[in-house]
């Protein structure tokens, strides 16, 4: 029944707001899969923060599907501190590290 409004947040929420309804959609682990593509939108916001939580929520969402979107941000973050967020979303789903060049993933099969 909340999903919606959360939804809403990950999309057009301020910092405080994204975080927070990410941190609350990952814990619907029973639907996880589905929620992958909503959380996914958080590593697209401005704020360094939200993209670090929406990383740290994908990771223990813990479903192969956030692994490209995964990819994705590990290739265009701008900071070493986001690398390394996506990076350990990365192993937390996958339980292999390739470390944070996004071709070697590829080259790996995923």
């Amino acid at each position: 029944d909340e999903a919606p409004a959360l939804m809403f947040h990950v999309r057009s929420g301020n910092p405080a707001q994204v975080c927070q309804a990410l941190k609350v959609l990952s814990r619907h682990r029973f639907y996880r899969h589905r929620l992958v593509e909503v959380v996914a939108v958080g590593l697209q916001n401005e704020q360094e923060s939200a993209i670090g939580v929406a990383c740290a929520a994908l990771g223990y969402m813990g479903s192969h599907l956030a692994v490209g979107p995964l990819l994705d941000s590990l290739g265009s973050s701008s900071t070493q501190a986001l690398r390394q967020a996506a990076l350990q979303a990365l192993v937390q789903i996958t339980g292999e590290n390739h470390g944070e060049d996004p071709a070697d993933w590829q080259i790996a099969g995923w």
